[in-house]
């Protein structure tokens, strides 16, 4: 990325902590038995959703945006030169099968954020992942599209000056 850019870096890991910790301690449910988790997890959908807004949109130059889907505002750049990554074998799902058979991403990839992501929404929440957009790729240009999962602690996460004038 040549780009000037703002770290926003702090901004999303106190987020991604506060996210899952609101989960965790407040909408996790008891039982399967009880409302259900996907009716849990819509009602944590609108509290995360605030919460990102509050929390990453207005302490910084980011213009409102929702949480989860992709957000061409927010470039996500890997810490190493290659990055352990799952990327969906299909273009545009943010869900279903994370088995490329190509499994790393290297710096030359331009990434978007979409939301922090876990497995399971029935188990304790991490956010272990970040769900990223493939925007561009000059090594791999047939995953442009693609959406893929890569793990938190190897990501920085950045606001892109330039795009403000």
């Amino acid at each position: 990325m040549d780009m000037e850019k703002l770290n926003i870096t702090p901004l999303l890991d106190r987020f991604r902590l506060a996210s899952r910790e609101l989960y965790n301690n407040h909408f996790m449910f008891p039982s399967p038995q009880e409302l259900g988790a996907w009716d849990w997890r819509e009602n944590f959908d609108f509290a995360e959703n605030a919460l990102f807004k509050a929390m990453v949109i207005y302490p910084s130059p980011l213009s409102p945006a929702e949480y989860g889907p992709k957000n061409s505002q927010i470039l996500v750049s890997p810490n190493t030169d290659t990055t352990p990554a799952f990327i969906n074998r299909e273009y545009g799902k943010s869900h279903g099968y994370w088995d490329c058979p190509i499994t790393e991403i290297d710096r030359t990839a331009t990434l978007y954020f979409a939301c922090f992501f876990d497995f399971d929404i029935e188990r304790q929440m991490d956010n272990q992942y970040a769900l990223t957009w493939i925007e561009q790729w000059p090594k791999n240009e047939g995953l442009i599209g693609r959406y893929a999962l890569i793990e938190h602690q190897y990501l920085s996460y950045y606001f892109d000056i330039d795009g403000l004038t």
